[in-house]
C-alpha cells in the first residue's frame, strides 16, 4: 500500500436558527467554506490488480449555503398542517490535482497523471433540496398522518475528470399512516418515486466500460412497526 499524506480540513461556518410568529415559522441557515489540504480519494482499475488505489488531491475547496425551515400555515384552523423545506448550494472543486487518474471518455483507456485542477469534486451536486407537506390528525386512540414530499438533485460527477455524469433528477414520495397509541402500533401505506424517475444509485467506471446501477422504479408497500417493552 502506498503512503497517504494526512488530510487537513480548515472549516469556517456561520449560521443562525430563528423563530418567527411565536414559533410558527422556524428557519435554520448556514454558510460555510471548507479548505481541504491533501484530500484523500480512491481509484480502481482492473489493469492495476483491481485494488483500490489511494490518491491525494493536494488542494480542494467546498463552499456554499444551506437552509431548512418549518411553517405552520394555519395554526387556528388546522394546527396539524406543516410545510417543510430545505435547500443547499455547494461549490466544490479541486483547486490543485495534477496527478488524477481516469478513463478516456472516447477510447476507455486508463489515463495517468491527468490534471483535474478546476474540476468539480465527485458526488457533489451544486443544488439540492426538497419540499414536504404533512397533515397530522389526532383521534381518541391514536394519530393519523398524511405526507407528501419531493426531492431535487441538480446532478453531479462520479469521477475526477468529470466524464461520468449523473443528470438532474427529482423524486416524489407519499405516505399515509395511523399510530394506534394503546398498542404503540403504526401502520403505514407508502409510495416512493411515484413519478418513476430514472436515475442511478451508482455509476462505476472500469477499464471495460461503465457499470450502472439504476435506482428503484415506482414502489408501493405497507409497513408495520410495533414498539413494545
Amino acid at each position: 500500500p502506498n503512503y497517504i499524506v494526512p488530510e487537513k480540513v480548515t472549516t469556517v461556518e456561520a449560521g443562525a436558527k430563528v423563530d418567527f410568529f411565536d414559533g410558527l415559522l422556524r428557519l435554520n441557515g448556514a454558510v460555510f467554506n471548507n479548505q481541504i489540504d491533501n484530500l484523500q480519494t480512491g481509484f480502481v482499475s482492473l489493469l492495476t490488480s483491481g485494488a483500490v488505489l489511494f490518491i491525494t488531491a493536494p488542494e480542494a475547496r467546498t463552499r456554499g449555503a444551506e437552509i431548512d425551515g418549518t411553517l405552520i400555515p394555519l395554526p387556528n384552523l388546522n394546527p396539524g398542517l406543516a410545510l417543510t423545506g430545505n435547500a443547499a448550494y455547494v461549490d466544490a472543486k479541486y483547486k490543485d490535482f495534477p496527478n488524477a487518474k481516469g478513463f478516456d471518455p472516447t477510447t476507455g483507456l486508463l489515463l495517468n497523471n491527468v490534471d483535474a485542477t478546476g474540476k468539480r469534486t465527485t458526488r457533489t451536486p451544486r443544488l439540492s433540496g426538497g419540499i414536504g407537506l404533512v397533515q397530522t390528525i389526532e383521534s381518541s386512540n391514536g394519530t393519523y398522518e398524511l405526507a407528501v414530499d419531493t426531492y431535487y438533485n441538480s446532478g453531479f460527477f462520479y469521477d475526477f475528470i468529470n466524464s461520468v455524469e449523473e443528470d438532474a433528477y427529482a423524486t416524489l414520495n407519499a405516505h399515509a399512516s395511523y399510530l394506534h397509541a394503546p398498542w404503540n402500533l403504526r401502520v403505514t401505506v407508502f409510495g416512493q418515486n411515484l413519478l418513476d424517475e430514472r436515475y442511478h444509485l451508482q455509476q462505476f467506471q472500469t477499464d471495460f466500460g461503465i457499470n450502472k446501477t439504476l435506482a428503484p422504479p415506482v414502489q408501493y408497500g405497507v409497513r408495520l412497526r410495533w414498539d413494545f417493552q
